[in-house]
């Protein structure tokens, strides 16, 4: 079995595979395996010399690594079909989403999985020091974002949440930490539009005040904007945390040699499979990972 990606989802497929005596071979785009547990989650929660004893568990029981090889670029399903009975995409949300305002098309305004992943790329902290950060989302990312900005010399750093801390779909303990170590809160808060200087870089932002109304799809009190609320932050940097999205640019390689049916995303721009099976619309290809 050919398995994409060596992030949780490709790791365990690998384990099991290997306890069921099927050979299984990963790869996986960046330098090194973890996937998020690597390239998303710092360091300081979950050291890489942990990650590496039990990406090296997998390998002990006969899985191979192959690093640097991505589905669409260096490596073809073409080629993948010929020697693998079935393929496994495991190959995680790697696009971050916008701040999603006005102006978000500014300088220094980043996304935060991108900001998290180029710094354990490149082994070098990003340089905040004596900026102002902020925040933009209320998960796990957020905490992780801030968090980092603080421990890359950030003077200040605000999460902006459109929320209340009760909604907060983050750890609590990292939401506790987080403040210990002087984030501030914004609750109840969301950025209307982003101001740049003249050299189109963030300058500021504008938020709206929220109050909570009716539960939405989640479940949770809609957030609905205060009118005439409005207020600016000055900002060095912004880091966006509010989701992210799967690269599906691979497909067009697999569809174009696939025998037995086609692969095709839903409505949420993720891999469609059967939800008890895994199977794709192409029978040997299936698809794992968290949703």
């Amino acid at each position: 079995v050919a398995i994409i990606g060596a992030g949780p989802a490709g790791l365990s497929a690998a384990f099991f595979l290997r306890k069921e005596g099927h050979a299984a071979d990963i790869f996986e785009a960046a330098p090194k395996a973890g996937g998020w547990l690597r390239y998303g989650i710092p360091e300081y929660r979950l050291p890489n010399d942990l990650l590496q004893k039990e990406v090296d568990n997998i390998t002990e029981m006969g899985a191979n690594i192959y690093s640097n090889q991505r589905l669409g670029d260096n490596l073809s399903y073409k080629d993948l079909k010929e020697k693998y009975d079935a393929v496994i995409l495991g190959i995680g949300s790697q696009k971050g989403t916008r701040v999603g305002c006005e102006g978000d098309d500014a300088g220094n305004v980043l996304s935060g999985i991108d900001f998290l992943k180029k710094m354990e790329l490149t082994g070098e902290k990003m340089d905040f020091r004596g900026k102002t950060v902020a925040v933009v989302g209320g998960g796990n990312t957020a905490m992780d974002c801030c968090r980092t900005s603080l421990r890359c010399g950030a003077e200040k750093v605000y999460v902006i949440y459109r929320r209340t801390e009760k909604e907060m779909p983050a750890n609590p303990i990292e939401i506790h930490e987080s403040k210990l170590e002087g984030v501030e809160y914004l609750f109840l808060t969301n950025p209307l539009r982003i101001n740049k200087d003249e050299n189109g870089n963030l300058k500021s932002v504008t938020c709206l005040r929220m109050e909570l109304g009716e539960p939405d799809a989640s479940g949770r009190r809609r957030p609905v904007p205060v009118e005439g609320s409005d207020f600016d932050i000055e900002l060095d940097y912004m880091l966006a945390a509010i989701g992210q999205k799967t690269d599906v640019n691979f497909i067009d390689d697999i569809n174009a040699h696939a025998e037995n049916g086609q692969l095709v995303v839903n409505k949420w721009g993720d891999i469609d499979a059967n939800r008890h099976t895994l199977q794709t619309g192409i029978s040997s290809v299936f698809a794992a990972g968290d949703g």
